[in-house]
């Protein structure tokens, strides 16, 4: 049983490695302007679609949602003033958002879209803890009350990274953490199968299996990206990152990483981002 739960689970770290992110801050001369993560799931939905018995009954989702949070907060600002006052503060935290969300199974896409517009820096110093909230509104919209969670709805989350500048520079801190909560749970699952097969059970050809579904995972994850983007109003003079690229005027800065560098990452590539601009 243990061995079955083993393969179920790798199939589910496949899922949570297949979705590339894309974060992206555009700013304006007062360092202002507009904070987007953008997520695609796609390959999360062509996973399920090929594992998935035909049912010519069942009708498949489709969906295309946009939240507008400012007027969501309107509409219910009565209830809202009578929260306890975190939790109103919480939400109106959330007032310069935007979620789009599109769901097809047809054709098996899935994206997810938050933005934000910001009239100063301090408005995104935190607004990765602010994401979480907006994409737990997303996890809600993407299914029914009735169906069962999915372990999968860890994908909808985000790192809790913090912004700072100081007049020259932007950092970007703290490291990612899906890369150490799938090497955690895959460490344990195979302690679990390594203890099982002390105690006399036989693999039944789960070894060749595993390899196999081990190849499609590193697979995966090397077809799936988090990819940085950082727009200035002035030229760049340095970034810390090795491997990120500027733009041929100087005020755009990318970077792009594969899941599978990041698990294998011993140096912390997204701990301390530094990126210098030209002063004023």
């Amino acid at each position: 049983m243990k061995n079955l739960f083993l393969g179920l689970a790798v199939v589910v770290l496949m899922c949570v490695a297949s979705c590339s992110v894309n974060e992206r801050i555009v700013f304006n001369e007062q360092m202002g302007g507009t904070y987007t993560t953008a997520i695609d799931m796609s390959s999360i939905l062509q996973i399920a679609s090929e594992g998935r018995p035909v049912d010519t009954n069942k009708e498949l989702k489709k969906k295309d949602t946009t939240i507008v949070f400012s007027e969501i907060l309107e509409l219910y600002k009565d209830s809202i003033a009578a929260l306890p006052t975190e939790e109103r503060l919480k939400i109106e935290r959330l007032k310069d958002f935007t979620l789009n969300m599109k769901m097809d199974e047809t054709t098996s896409e899935f994206y997810i879209n938050v933005e934000k517009r910001f009239s100063e820096f301090s408005d995104i110093e935190r607004v990765a803890y602010e994401v979480s909230d907006v994409l737990n509104k997303a996890k809600t919209e993407s299914k029914n009350p009735d169906e069962a969670p999915n372990p999968a709805d860890d994908l909808m989350s985000l790192d809790k990274v913090l912004y700072a500048y100081d007049g020259t520079t932007f950092s970007r801190r703290d490291p990612a953490r899906a890369k150490e909560q799938v090497q955690e749970g895959m460490e344990e699952l195979m302690d679990e199968e390594t203890e099982e097969q002390s105690q006399g059970e036989e693999p039944l050809g789960m070894e060749m299996m595993m390899d196999q579904m081990m190849g499609e995972f590193t697979s995966q994850l090397e077809q799936s990206y988090m990819t940085l983007e950082y727009v200035f109003p002035r030229k760049v003079v340095s970034v810390s990152q090795e491997g990120a690229t500027v733009s041929e005027d100087g005020k755009t800065v990318i970077f792009k990483v594969d899941w599978k560098t990041l698990m294998d990452d011993k140096e912390g590539l997204l701990n301390d981002i530094d990126i210098v601009l030209e002063k004023e």
